[in-house]
């Protein structure tokens, strides 16, 4: 998978993400309709992927 996102001159420096990582984001982020996804990095590694999805109830 191609990372197409243009991070700039702030990216000076920084690896790309494993391709697995990088497809464990998209699936997270692409899987909820309403919510976060929180990524926790360690050592300038991702270490942690949370995504919380909240449901609206109809009155």
């Amino acid at each position: 998978m191609q990372n197409n996102i243009d991070h700039g001159s702030a990216a000076a420096g920084l690896q790309a993400l494993p391709d697995g990582v990088e497809r464990q984001i998209l699936a997270a982020v692409t899987g909820i309709q309403y919510g976060s996804v929180v990524i926790a990095i360690q050592d300038g590694r991702v270490v942690q992927i949370e995504a919380t999805e909240k449901h609206r109830i109809a009155r």
